[in-house]
């Protein structure tokens, strides 16, 4: 077979077609990744912001609370207090509460007979695989004039003084 100055053989040019080919759908498939990331991110980034914005809002109707006694009652997917209702399902989240401790499902808790209610220190948002993304703690709700025993964890009021 001999050369001609006249172009290109079909050969020539189908490997020529073959290799844009390629370069353009390598190229495409960059775009289509990195279209995903930035839309993970992107979707990341709202998440956040919705989670810090009920969190405010949850903390400016609970701060006017505090001392949080009885007007605090939650399950895991909502929480009423003072007849509003938050819910956790709105930031893909859920309420664990926090006593002495230890992390409830539900508040208030159960207590038998003669057990002091235990006093709830903190509300706990968490994520879809139960890690914390966010707490609101409580201040200690006892008298000025009192004693605060670390054992039990309650106020003494000082007597004879």
């Amino acid at each position: 077979m001999t050369r001609s100055d006249e172009g290109f053989t079909l050969t020539e040019m189908l490997v020529a077609l073959l290799v844009i080919s390629l370069s353009l759908a390598g190229l495409f498939q960059i775009g289509r990744i990195t279209g995903r990331y930035q839309q993970a991110i992107v979707l990341e980034q709202k998440t956040q912001i919705k989670r810090h914005q009920f969190q405010a809002k949850l903390w400016q109707a609970l701060h006017p609370l505090e001392p949080i006694t009885d007007e605090v009652t939650g399950s895991v997917l909502t929480l009423s207090l003072d007849g509003q209702i938050f819910k956790a399902s709105d930031i893909a989240a859920s309420f664990s509460y926090i006593s002495d401790g230890q992390s409830y499902d539900h508040w208030p808790i159960e207590v038998q007979d003669g057990q002091i209610t235990p006093r709830l220190e903190a509300i706990s948002l968490l994520n879809q695989h139960g890690e914390p993304i966010g707490i609101l703690h409580f201040k200690i709700d006892h008298a000025k004039d009192c004693q605060f025993d670390m054992l039990t964890r309650q106020c003494r009021t000082v007597e004879g003084e």
